[in-house]
């Protein structure tokens, strides 16, 4: 894979790691007690985006890793993970003209969340592990 390809998938994971952390932030604020679950999120998902985006500033500055297979491998794989994650989490627009009808979409996600824990769960243990074999490859890279 080409440098500009890496870093336009880079781009794009870090679109969704934004999106995810948006969508946390919304549903804690609107939520008085939220689950922690939410925060375990925020920090996995914000981690994660700070590692991808020091993986394309190293990109740009030093071009190409001789081999970009794992980084490839581990992008693509955080990104399904983010899409699948942010698939999991309730869209809650606090500022909703049809309060009744946003009050009932916050009770129905807060009654949902339980049954989709285990999976988010997964998901961030997935994520968690993208991010350290980049971690890996970058700290090795710069040595």
């Amino acid at each position: 894979m080409d440098p500009l390809s890496l870093t336009a998938s880079i781009i794009a994971v870090v679109t969704l790691a934004s999106q995810v952390i948006k969508r946390c932030q919304s549903y804690l604020s609107a939520i008085k007690d939220a689950p922690g679950d939410f925060n375990n999120i925020l920090i996995e998902v914000g981690s994660m985006k700070c590692v991808l985006e020091t993986l394309k500033l190293h990109v740009d500055v030093s071009g190409p890793f001789p081999d970009v297979t794992g980084i490839n491998e581990s992008v693509k794989g955080c990104e399904t993970a983010l899409r699948d994650l942010l698939g999991l989490l309730p869209n809650h627009a606090s500022n909703s003209k049809k309060r009744k009808k946003g009050k009932f979409d916050t009770i129905q996600a807060d009654l949902k969340w339980p049954l989709k824990r285990a999976k988010a769960k997964r998901l961030l243990e997935e994520i968690g592990r993208s991010k350290s074999t980049i971690t890996l490859v970058l700290t090795t890279d710069i040595q």
